[in-house]
């Protein structure tokens, strides 16, 4: 019937009324399967160039790491080893394929499923009620302008990705973004929750990258756990936000095996509201909370202190019992090595890969996995 319809009418008229097409049969299908992709947390893996090698390098990570994980790429489609060949000339499938791959998974308890989605496939509505949680980009370069027109119009189709993503309030409403691509902004702006990786500033940073014709070598500057020879865990992560800090604590409660100590500040002249939210989030998960210094910038730093401490006092800590406030970084961080003992986790956050800390006489240098190397070195007394 669609190639019947393409060839009665104009060539322009068609790729006009073509999207409502795709969209009629995506919310008739979806209805009559009943939502199969309900309740799958879903990643989707947009770009130019990398699609297909970050949906299998996604894949296989949650796979290894345990869930039942599927995924759809230009090449391969399946769950967990089990993975087919894929026959037609379509990277995201067509909708009746699409939804019955969905219901195959989910007859299998699928948890997560990585789908590579197209600029067409997502200016077409294919992926209309797709449960996205998750939404990548790789990046955007000069491709597929003979069907999008314009490379803004492009843009704003891959585009359509991360704001469909952060419609889904059951999701994760996260971004994750190639900093080093002059269109990043452009996506940040239209999600919640934003995490951009690159070589350069970015929150996820690699580093000491090695290229070998078999292999590429770096280290991720994210979460980077510090080992100095000591009992204990530390671990330097740049978190800052309060969905940042639960997603984090949550992940991190359940398998310490001692004691948790999150510490942290706020940065002066931001979000006022956040700080205690961040306290009381805090307070909640960790066992101790060390409020010190970060970017206090012209704010008076007792009463950004004051406020995280407020939120901290919801979860019934007091200060000296449960929580401490330490005005310089370099102390806070001494004060905390110095308290953990066997099998405890010191989280070190706000700061991560930032070289600069600043308070109100100006940027001062800053390395935090530095200090927290300096600050194991010089325990006052060996972990119990």
């Amino acid at each position: 019937m669609r190639a019947l319809v393409k060839k009665l009418i104009p060539r322009q008229l068609f790729r006009r009324v073509e999207p409502f097409g795709h969209l009629l049969e995506a919310i008739t299908l979806n209805i009559l399967n009943g939502f199969p992709a309900r309740d799958i947390k879903v990643i989707g893996i947009t770009g130019t160039n990398g699609k297909t090698t970050t949906t299998f390098l996604v894949h296989r990570m949650l796979h290894e790491a345990g869930y039942k994980v599927g995924m759809m790429s230009t090449v391969a489609y399946g769950v967990g080893n089990d993975i087919k060949q894929q026959m037609t000339h379509m990277t995201t499938s067509s909708v009746p394929v699409l939804l019955k791959r969905f219901k195959d998974m989910k007859a299998q308890g699928v948890e997560w499923v990585v789908l590579e989605t197209t600029s067409h496939a997502l200016a077409q509505h294919r992926v209309w009620h797709m449960p996205y949680s998750i939404a990548v980009l790789t990046n955007i370069t000069h491709e597929h302008l003979s069907y999008h027109g314009t490379f803004e119009r492009y843009v704003m189709a891959k585009r359509m990705l991360f704001r469909q993503t952060d419609k889904n309030k059951h999701g994760q409403r996260l971004g994750i973004i190639n900093a080093e691509d002059p269109s990043a902004e452009i996506f940040a702006d239209a999600i919640e929750n934003v995490v951009f990786y690159g070589t350069g500033e970015a929150d996820l940073r690699a580093t000491n990258i090695k290229l070998t014709p078999d292999q590429v070598t770096y280290d991720e500057g994210r979460m980077m756990r510090i080992d100095e020879g000591q009992n204990f865990t530390v671990i330097v992560d740049y978190a800052h936000t309060p969905d940042s800090y639960e997603k984090l604590f949550q992940d991190l409660k359940p398998v310490v095996k001692g004691k948790l100590f999150a510490l942290f500040g706020s940065l002066g002249g931001g979000d006022e509201a956040k700080r205690a939210q961040q306290g009381q989030l805090a307070g909640l998960y960790t066992d101790e909370v060390i409020i010190t210094e970060e970017d206090d910038r012209q704010e008076d730093p007792a009463r950004i202190r004051r406020m995280i401490a407020e939120g901290v006092e919801q979860s019934s800590k007091r200060q000296d019992r449960g929580y401490f406030i330490i005005d310089k970084r370099p102390e806070a961080i001494q004060f905390v090595m110095n308290r953990a003992k066997k099998g405890d986790t010191v989280l070190l956050l706000g700061k991560g890969h930032e070289k600069t800390i600043e308070d109100a006489t100006g940027e001062h240098p800053w390395d935090e996995v530095a200090e927290a190397r300096k600050a194991l070195k010089n325990r006052a007394k060996p972990a119990e």
